[in-house]
Parts: structure tokens; sequence; C-alpha cells
């Protein structure tokens, strides 16, 4: 993930979650002056004029004594389509986005849609998330092997790059086996070879409710970052809809950030 010419998608429009991510992003890339800053907005009004005069408000403001290029790509149309055409074309290794908690009534937020459609890595920001910090990243998995130890290498190149630790999850409800089997020793292996001097340590989260236990658990540990990998990583198994994945961008006041190819 943290290639020498990092490009890092940050839909913006404006909001106030828009500028959460942003001020997040800054920090992120204080050290990274080989870091590209791409804005997103796409409009899915298209009679409307794009708003270009706060578009350059807004770089020059990023840009201030930085390094960091900065640029906007602007589409009109679909959302799901408009960044994943932007992503596809420029190249982009992570997309950074903020979101608010889902509002009544409402199906998903943009956050979690985008999370479960696009081609490469989510960082999901909260709108009310403390400022940034990457010191403990907390990493969910299921009980399913893991195959794809290209997602392990970029969590990896993420903690080296911030001196960060990395716990491991097990997430388990009551329909599974409890207790520490075959496979959990197996997978703990892979990630301590695969995540090397930043694997901390292996714990495991059960019960009906996983959401709340993931979000007691991160919290009481001060975990300052949740990743999770999508169920494409394990081998013969479906790819699951994604309804852990949707309620964390949902309702996590914990950055997120979903880990895919």
């Amino acid at each position: 993930m943290m290639e020498e010419h990092l490009k890092i998608l940050v839909p913006y429009d404006f909001s106030d979650a828009a500028k959460t991510a942003l001020e997040y992003v800054r920090d992120f890339v204080k050290e990274m002056p080989f870091a590209e800053i791409i804005l997103g907005y796409i409009q899915p009004d298209t009679t409307t004029r794009l708003p270009e005069e706060l578009m350059q408000d807004v770089v020059s403001a990023f840009g201030h004594s930085r390094s960091n290029p900065v640029s906007w790509e602007l589409r009109k149309g679909d959302l799901i389509e408009g960044f994943s055409e932007i992503i596809a074309r420029r190249g982009v290794d992570l997309l950074l986005m903020g979101t608010n908690s889902l509002h009544e009534g409402q199906l998903a937020t943009n956050a979690s849609q985008l999370a479960l459609q696009v081609q490469c890595p989510v960082f999901v920001i909260p709108k009310d998330s403390a400022r940034f910090r990457l010191q403990h990243i907390g990493l969910l998995i299921g009980s399913e092997p893991i195959h794809n130890k290209v997602l392990l290498g970029k969590l990896l190149n993420l903690a080296r790059a911030f001196n960060a630790r990395v716990s491991v999850l097990t997430v388990r409800d009551t329909d599974d086996a409890y207790g520490y089997g075959p496979q959990d020793e197996a997978n703990d292996s892979a990630f301590a070879y695969y995540l090397e001097e930043s694997y901390s340590h292996h714990a495991f989260i059960e019960g009906d409710d996983l959401g709340k236990a993931i979000f007691t658990y991160t919290e009481s540990n001060e975990i300052d970052l949740i990743a999770i990998l999508p169920k494409n990583h394990a081998q013969n198994i479906q790819r699951s809809e994604g309804r852990l994945t949707k309620h964390l961008c949902e309702h996590s006041k914990t950055p997120l950030l979903v880990i895919d190819l």
C-alpha cells in the first residue's frame, strides 16, 4: 500500500465529513513527500455548474507549504461508476474518505457502498473521530485460513510507515466453535511470518452482537485503526455480502481500513 509513488483518492463534496478526511490525510502524508493527493468530486445532477472556485480554494489551503501534488478529478453521474473510473484510470492505491453515521431511513452510506464495490483499499474516517494517530492497528479476521498474503503485505507496509503494532482479532458469532483450534494456530504462524516485527498478539472476539463487541474491544484497547480483510482473501468459500464491513463503515467511531485487491 505504501508504494514509492502513493496515489490517494479523497472523495470531497465540501461536507464536514469530507473536511475531516482531508485533515486526516494532511497528517497521514506528513512524512510522505512522494504521496499524490487526488480530490474526487462526483455530481449526480448533470445540470448544475461545478464549484470550480471552491475547488481551487481547497487545493490552495491543502497545498500551502507542502510538496505533495494535489489535483481534482471531476465527474457527473453515478457515484460508484465515477470513482471506479478514477481509480482505474489514475492507478489509485488508496481511497480515503470521511463519513457520517447512518441516518434513520438511510439504506447505506456512500463509504460503505464504496468499500464493498471499488477495487482498491478503502480508508474510512468517521466525521467525529479523534485527530490522526496510528500506533495500534486491530486486524479483524474470521476463522478461515489466510491464503492471500499480498493483503498482509499491504498491512505490514502501513504498520512500518507509522511504526505501529498490529493485533489480530478473530471474530466469531455464537454458532462457531469456541477456543483456540488448529486453524487459529496456522493463521498465527502466517501473521508472525508476514507481519514480522509489527505483529503484537492474537485475541478473540465472540458473541451475538459482533459489532458491539468489536467497538467495545477497540475502545478499551486504544486501537487507532480497524483493518478488515474481505472474504475473498480465503480459498474455496463464497464471497460474503459484507454485512460486517458495511456495519463497521456505518457505525464505527474508529477509522476503518478495508483491504482488498
